[in-house]
């Protein structure tokens, strides 16, 4: 019985973080690119291509420790793609530089367009 509701429970949170990330996706992040694309289009695509590219990572991280939590041997195999997550985990930090670069550059340049 506990087994069960363990395959349950993380079942589940595999089902929630696939689900917030999908809404995040394709509900939150167009209306993001909508203010950022005040600034410029191709930019605006460019950081959202950057932001699904986070937020699928950071889902498939989760599912994986999901997965790891259910502990069956068959399901293990999909520890094989933590290097990757744990591999962009690091670089992170970096986009977040890049992007808020790329968004002080476009709002210096828009500024000086406008005078």
């Amino acid at each position: 019985m506990v087994e069960a509701s363990i395959w349950v429970m993380n079942l589940l949170g595999v089902a929630v973080y696939i689900l917030a990330g999908y809404l995040l996706i394709t509900k939150v992040f167009p209306i993001l690119r909508d203010i950022l694309s005040v600034f410029k289009d191709q930019m605006a695509d460019a950081i959202m291509g950057l932001f699904n590219v986070v937020v699928i990572v950071f889902v498939i991280g989760r599912v994986l420790d999901r997965l790891a939590a259910i502990g069956q041997e068959g399901l293990s195999y999909f520890e094989i793609l933590r290097p990757i997550v744990e591999l962009f985990n690091q670089v992170l930090p970096y986009f977040e530089y890049l992007v808020g670069g790329a968004i002080l550059v476009a709002a210096l340049s828009s500024f000086r367009k406008k005078k």
